[in-house]
């Protein structure tokens, strides 16, 4: 019955460490993909301002554009792990403790 109870206080705690580091890991997500989305906003801003820009010019802009949305798209698929190493491992732990403590054990 104590040991029922100290799996259950263990599964709480690594469910509220897990649930602080992914919040974390989204912040910083977030944050890398404002960046992205800021970027691409300010070269389309650069391509638009310019009428009499340089087609060499241009189609640079252009791709850097493309390369950037590319980065974002990649970027929003990133797992969160990639941003937190402790969400994996607290994750894992979650997991193990609630499986230990629906065996009984």
């Amino acid at each position: 019955s104590s040991l029922n109870k100290n799996s259950r206080s263990i599964s709480i705690h690594n469910f509220s460490q897990l649930y602080s580091r992914i919040i974390i890991a989204k912040d910083k997500k977030n944050k890398e993909v404002l960046k992205l989305k800021s970027r691409i906003k300010e070269l389309r801003k650069e391509l638009n301002s310019k009428p009499d820009i340089y087609f060499e010019e241009d189609n640079e802009i252009l791709y850097d554009i493309e390369d950037l949305q590319e980065d974002l798209e990649e970027l929003k698929q990133t797992d969160l792990y990639h941003f937190d190493d402790l969400v994996d491992s607290l994750r894992d732990n979650m997991i193990e403790s609630m499986r230990i403590a629906s065996l009984g054990v």
